[in-house]
């Protein structure tokens, strides 16, 4: 009895894996904050009851489809998820799905507290971001954040967790942007001199 989601996320429930599978990168290795994320080939079977701890979504990175069934109030439903695109399951929600085949995925979490503090527009003024499920998101900014994400895990953070952090935080502006219940609004842009440029103006001009 394996894991449908990253290790680190899941909270309760039970699953099943096939015997085999697929290779992983893994951030957890290089120990980003409130971050991970892994590269493989799902081995899953079907998951009952998972409750996941952290907000996760997956991108597939086949170039064919893939299907598989999700549990909603009614019962079992199917969904498909084209190449390249991305479903979103929010953190404190329980899953359960039966999934087919070893289609190669690219998948990641975040923490909540994690998101809402990249999301807020100065420290201690955020709100709670909340997302709501969604499926077969056809967004390439966040294909291509988590495919720069992966690589960068791979290559041991070359670039450091300040690349790390800018990159997370624009894909959670893009989740926002597609999953969000309520959008997070950019800082607005202002014009003119900061108060620290105003008072060294004088000794500007007369230098």
């Amino acid at each position: 009895m394996r894991a449908i989601l990253p290790q680190d996320i899941l909270a309760a429930g039970s699953m099943m894996r096939r015997n085999s599978a697929g290779l992983r990168i893994t951030s957890q290795a290089v120990d980003w904050p409130g971050v991970l994320v892994e590269a493989g080939q799902n081995d899953i079977e079907e998951a009952e009851g998972q409750l996941a701890g952290k907000h996760y979504l997956s991108l597939n990175l086949d170039d064919k489809p893939y299907a598989f069934e999700i549990k909603e109030s009614r019962g079992f439903r199917s969904v498909v998820i084209p190449p390249q695109a991305i479903w979103i399951c929010p953190a404190n929600e329980v899953v359960s799905a039966r999934l087919s085949g070893p289609f190669p995925y690219l998948r990641m979490s975040i923490d909540a507290r994690h998101l809402d503090r990249l999301l807020a527009e100065s420290p201690g003024d955020g709100k709670p971001v909340a997302l709501q499920r969604t499926y077969a998101i056809a967004s390439p900014p966040i294909g291509h954040l988590l495919k720069a994400l992966v690589a960068e895990a791979d290559a041991g953070n070359p670039a450091g967790l300040a690349f790390v952090e800018a990159a997370t935080a624009a894909l959670c502006r893009q989740l926002v942007r597609h999953a969000g219940t309520a959008r997070a609004q950019s800082p607005a842009a202002r014009g003119g001199l900061s108060p620290t440029a105003k008072r060294r103006a004088p000794e500007l001009i007369d230098a």
